[in-house]
C-alpha cells in the first residue's frame, strides 16, 4: 500500500511534514526545573492575593437571593 504523508500548516501559513520526525506545533514543551520554580512561585503569589481579597457585595447578594429561593436546604454542615 502507498503510504500517504499528511501535511499540515503551521500557524505561519507555511507546510510542514508530520512524517518527518519535526513536532508538531501543539508539542508540549519541557522546561527545566528552574523554570518549573519560578513559574510555581509566580502562580501561587497571584493565587494567594486572589484568595485574600473580599467577596463583592454584588456576589455576596446574588448568594443571598439563591439561597432565600431554594430556602437553605443545600447548606453544609461541618
Amino acid at each position: 500500500m502507498d503510504e500517504k504523508k499528511h501535511k499540515r500548516r503551521d500557524p505561519t501559513g507555511s507546510s510542514m511534514d508530520q512524517q518527518a520526525g519535526r513536532a508538531a506545533p501543539d508539542a508540549p514543551v519541557a522546561f527545566d526545573a528552574d523554570v518549573n520554580a519560578q513559574i510555581g512561585r509566580q502562580l501561587r503569589s497571584i493565587y494567594d492575593s486572589v484568595v485574600s481579597q473580599p467577596v463583592p457585595d454584588r456576589f455576596l447578594e446574588l448568594l443571598n437571593q439563591l439561597d432565600s429561593k431554594t430556602g437553605g436546604e443545600k447548606k453544609d454542615e461541618e
